[in-house]
Formats: C-alpha cells, structure tokens, sequence
C-alpha cells in the first residue's frame, strides 16, 4: 500500500499542516520540538479525533473532516520531505505510518493529547540543521497570528515581532530619505466578524488614530529611525490586538502590493494583487475561504474576489488619509547632548585660538565670543536648512504617490 500522496508544494507545508489541525480540532496548546534527527508535533487537549476518522485522512477518504484532512496532509507531505515514519499517539491507539505501510495498534492510555514524531532519516549534519533552522523561522513567521499558543523549542511564537519578517519586501535599498525599515502606513483594522490577534507595534508615528477616532500626534517622530507616519490601531491596553486585516506601506513606495491570508492561525503562501496601491501589504484573516488541493493556495472564488474588493477599498481610504495628513510632515532637528557637547568643544577651541591671535584678554574675549556665536549660528543654520531640504525630498515623494492612487468611493470609506 503507498501511502504517500502528497500534494504540499514546499517542505514547510507539512508542519503548518499540523499546526492548522491543532487550530481546527480546539487545541489549547500547540508545542513543537525540532532537532536534527526528527520533528514532534504535541497538540494538548483536542477534541476527540478517532484513529478511524484519521485513517481516512491519511488514505484522502471522502469522509475525512477538516481536522484529520489538515493531519493527513501533514503526515504524507512529512514523508514526502524526507521522514522514515511518523509515529501517532491518540487516545486509545497508535499509528506508525511509512511510506509503504501503515500500522495501528490499540493502546491502553487515555488522553485527550494529540502526538506525532516525524523520524528523519540520516541525512548528514548540515543537511539536518539546515532542516531545524528552515523550520524554525518558517513557523515563527507563519505561525505569528494562531489564535492557540504555539511553542517551538520551548520558546513562544504568538507574542513576538517575527511577522514583521513577511514585509521585509517593503524596505528600500534606495535613500528616500527614510529608514529603510520605515512605515508611511501602519493600520491594524477591526471589522466585524472573528479576528485574529497580533503583538503591537512599538514604533514611534507622527499621527496616530487611537480606538474609536482618537487622534495624537508625537512631535519626536523621526523618518530615519524604524518608526511610522501614520498609524491606526485599537486599543488594547498592551495586550495583543484583534483584527481582521494589517495594512502596511513601507519605505519602498513602489511594486505590486503583496497579499497574506491568515486561515487557521498560520500565513498561506503569499499573493502578488493589486491592492489599490502600490507597495502595499495585507495580512488578512480568511478563514472561510476555500484552499486547492496544496491547501495553501485559495480558490479565486465568489467570497475571494469580495475579500480583496474590500481589501482594495480600505487601502485606497488609507492612502487617501495618508494625502490628507500631509502638512504633519515636519521634521524636527534631534539634537543629544553628546552631539551639541562635541560641537560646543569644537566651536569654543576655536574661538580661544582666534581671540590668542588677536592678542590681548579684551580681545581674546571679545574675538573668542564672536567665533562661539558665530560657529553655533552656523552650525544650527546648515542643520536646519539640510532638514528642510529632506522634508521638501520626503513631501514630493508622498505627493508623488498619493496622486497615483484614486479618490475611494463611498462604500471603501473607513472610519478612523
């Protein structure tokens, strides 16, 4: 009997297989342990999975659910991608599945646990870590926004910044006179509906939309730090937020938008779409969407194609705010006392060695003053007339693609 049929496109698939199934069968906890020589999935506390019922996800029967489908998946793409045998514990039963054979055998334990160790064969050193550290990252980004706490190796995955990975597209190798890192957009939207959570952000915006309108500004904000101009967010008191779609235009004001669907807790494989604007990126919760048989690629269906006219009509409402915030677009010279201490240094030698030269102690005085101020009015004036160079730079760049992207129309309009 061949057992291995898979259909998974990457080596990844196979894992956020199972972490989809630990979402979908209720888990409380999902927890991950990869080494070189094997990979253990531990699903703590899942509804009730019969060995039957994942039998006929294994062999692609009709009457598979979604959860013993996702764990069939799971199994054969891990058999496919180089494991000898997975082993399965579940209540009352185990399973050892190769590529050519499929064993069960009753067991006297009952737990409500889900349990399966992938067994790689030997594979060399580097081959295995190479393995480990692939599928270390690959769940750290994909896995950020599962609604059931994940640990890999110990170490929790839902409450961090490795989402931050999936925009790494965003970040300009050209000056624009900007951080690289930097985000003209950062919107963290609710609709209605189930939401999914996120870590955060921690960076600084000039003009931030707080909960139900609520608007500050932050007169410290600087675009060559790893901060943001324009920020919408709910509040959430520190905690992680729930949403339903992250919008985000980074320093790169260019390029086709990038589209991320969230459905069940783990990131499928990213889109390439016109989201509205250029640049953009969207991660969006989009659980009841159909996938294909790679079960990471949606069906463009009827509920698809509503999701990204929606998608497209919130982005069009936030480049449009984005216009509309304009005039906030005032940088402030940041000077640190370490910088006006070296200048203060370096302006009063001078103008002790130019009163030295003049002669005398009124002199020296008197020239040593008119160098100091002199020096320091110099000094500020160069900063400030290079810093309104850059915001005039940084204004033509935003009205340059503002002006690209049409007005939204009455049903895309988003309430701040």
């Amino acid at each position: 009997m061949k057992i291995r049929q898979n259909q998974l496109s990457k080596p990844i698939h196979y894992l956020l297989c199972c972490i989809r199934a630990g979402v979908t069968s209720g888990a409380e906890l999902i927890d991950v342990d990869i080494s070189v020589g094997g990979t253990r999935v531990l699903l703590k506390s899942v509804k009730e999975i019969e060995s039957r019922d994942l039998l006929e996800g294994i062999l692609k029967g009709d009457s598979a659910g979604p959860t013993e489908e996702l764990l069939g998946a799971g199994i054969q793409g891990g058999l496919s991608v180089g494991a000898e045998r997975v082993e399965i514990k579940l209540s009352g039963a185990r399973l050892l599945v190769t590529t050519d054979s499929l064993e069960v055998s009753e067991s006297g334990e009952k737990s409500g646990d889900f349990e399966l160790l992938f067994g790689f064969k030997q594979m060399g050193l580097v081959a295995g870590r190479s393995r480990q550290t692939q599928e270390i990252e690959g769940l750290k980004t994909r896995c950020s926004f599962s609604p059931v706490p994940v640990k890999v190796n110990g170490v929790s995955v839902v409450d961090t910044f490795h989402w931050e990975s999936l925009f790494q597209w965003q970040a300009s190798s050209e000056s624009y006179g900007v951080h690289p890192a930097f985000a003209w957009i950062e919107a963290y939207l609710h609709h209605e509906g189930d939401a999914f959570p996120v870590t955060p952000s921690r960076r600084r915006s000039r003009v931030e939309y707080l909960g139900g309108g609520d608007r500050h500004t932050d007169s410290t904000w600087q675009p060559d730090q790893k901060s943001a101009f324009l920020r919408i967010v709910p509040r959430s008191n520190g905690r992680r937020h729930k949403i339903q779609s992250l919008v985000r235009l980074g320093s790169r004001l260019e390029g086709p938008g990038r589209l991320f669907l969230v459905k069940q807790g783990v990131v499928l494989e990213e889109l390439q779409e016109y989201l509205g604007a250029p640049g953009i990126g969207v991660v969006v919760r989009a659980d009841h969407l159909e996938t294909d048989f790679s079960h990471f690629q949606p069906i463009r269906n009827h509920a698809f194609q509503k999701l990204l006219k929606r998608t497209q009509a919130q982005v069009v409402a936030l480049v449009s705010q984005l216009g509309e915030e304009r005039k906030n677009l005032v940088i402030r010279p940041t000077r640190s006392v370490n910088d006006m201490l070296f200048k203060s240094s370096v302006v009063g030698t001078g103008g002790a060695v130019f009163g030295a030269m003049v002669g005398g102690w009124a002199a020296l005085l008197m020239g040593g003053s008119f160098f100091l101020a002199a020096g320091a009015f110099c000094l500020v004036a160069q900063n400030d007339r290079v810093l309104v160079e850059r915001e005039q730079a940084l204004r033509r760049e935003l009205d340059s693609y503002v002006q690209q992207v049409r007005p939204p129309r009455l049903e895309g309009k988003l309430r701040l």
